[in-house]
């Protein structure tokens, strides 16, 4: 009896598939006005860190929160992205 290819991959394979076919998902209920899947998505990879889904992680998160109007929060998450490797953003310490 046959198998499908996708039944032939390794899991780790699946392990690192499984992530961009949830963030296509959650980009295509975005673009359809349904924010909430992409800010639950887009969390989830920020906090995985992998440098491989960043860029989804950022797309999905900005795009969540401009739906219903919170640029600021968009804006954060752009910021934090482009400066994520520092050891420290010093937001707490005394000047």
């Amino acid at each position: 009896m046959p198998r499908s290819p996708s039944s032939w991959a390794s899991p780790a394979v699946k392990f690192a598939i499984a992530p961009l076919v949830v963030a296509y998902e959650a980009g295509a209920e975005l673009e359809a006005g349904l924010p909430a899947y992409a800010l639950v998505v887009g969390r989830e990879l920020h906090w995985l860190d992998s440098d491989e889904h960043r860029a989804d992680a950022t797309r999905l998160l900005t795009g969540a929160y401009r739906a219903p109007g919170r640029d600021a929060l968009a804006g954060i998450v752009e910021v934090h992205h482009a400066h994520r490797d520092l050891p420290s953003v010093d937001v707490l310490t005394r000047a």
